[in-house]
């Protein structure tokens, strides 16, 4: 009996790990994403989101958002900053790449969250938007 309620509990625990994602209690108000300069440079530039589609669109992407399992090895793209209602910060790393059959990553504290195919690319369109060239 001790065995099966164990199993029970470590079977739990790993689906509750994999599927949470990211949860943003504040209201936010601006994201603004800052190049790392690291990959894409030449293309790259600081962009900032106020509107309240972009943030939706964001913060969608952030909850479908899957935490992934182990040590992660990557380059971030940018620095995304979330300004709040309140004037606090929170920060992650973000990283999309140009390929749109690919997901996109987001960082937070070494924890890296696969965000989905779907919701990569509608992060690649706003970017591009802002930035003024085509995906």
């Amino acid at each position: 009996m001790r065995k099966i309620v164990f199993s029970i509990f470590i079977i739990s625990l790993i689906l509750t790990g994999c599927t949470s994602s990211i949860s943003i209690k504040q209201n936010i108000i601006k994201v603004t994403l800052v190049c790392t300069g690291q990959v894409y440079s030449e293309d790259c530039k600081d962009v900032t989101f106020d509107d309240e589609s972009s943030i939706k669109a964001i913060e969608q992407a952030m909850k479908r958002a899957k935490p992934m399992q182990g040590a992660i090895n990557y380059v971030a793209e940018y620095r995304m900053v979330f300004t709040f209602k309140d004037g606090t910060t929170r920060s992650y790393d973000l990283s999309l790449g140009q390929d749109r059959e690919q997901t996109g990553l987001l960082v937070e504290n070494s924890q890296g969250y696969v965000i989905p195919v779907k919701e990569a690319n509608r992060l690649r369109e706003l970017i591009s938007s802002k930035e003024g060239r085509d995906v």
